[in-house]
């Protein structure tokens, strides 16, 4: 599996686990304006497709990726970025670390 630039989004069994938060029922697949584009990506990266999304790639090496259920969260225009802020710190309160899949908090952060 590529992605539209050629690079192989899959990482190693050794990432996702050290990513992976243990008793947590949600990850991550960031904010967006345009969830139905958002959500398309993923599914076609998930399907083998090349595609420009690059954050899915934590995603669909989980096993059993088709009983995910998807839930999002209406914010009104132009506070997406303070609530994804507010509710990943809420996370980590919680977890101790960030959702998996979140994949630049995490970076940032080691």
């Amino acid at each position: 599996m590529t992605n539209q630039k050629g690079k192989n989004p899959n990482v190693s069994i050794e990432e996702l686990e050290e990513n992976w938060v243990d008793g947590a029922q949600e990850i991550y697949i960031g904010g967006t304006g345009e969830l139905r584009k958002r959500l398309g990506a993923l599914i076609k990266l998930g399907d083998g497709q090349d595609v420009g999304h690059w954050g899915g790639r934590y995603i669909w090496q989980i096993a059993d990726q088709e009983k995910f259920v998807i839930s999002w969260k209406y914010v009104k225009k132009g506070t997406h970025t303070d609530v994804k802020k507010e509710l990943i710190q809420e996370f980590k309160q919680i977890h101790g670390m960030p959702p998996f899949a979140c994949v630049v908090k995490k970076k940032k952060e080691k």
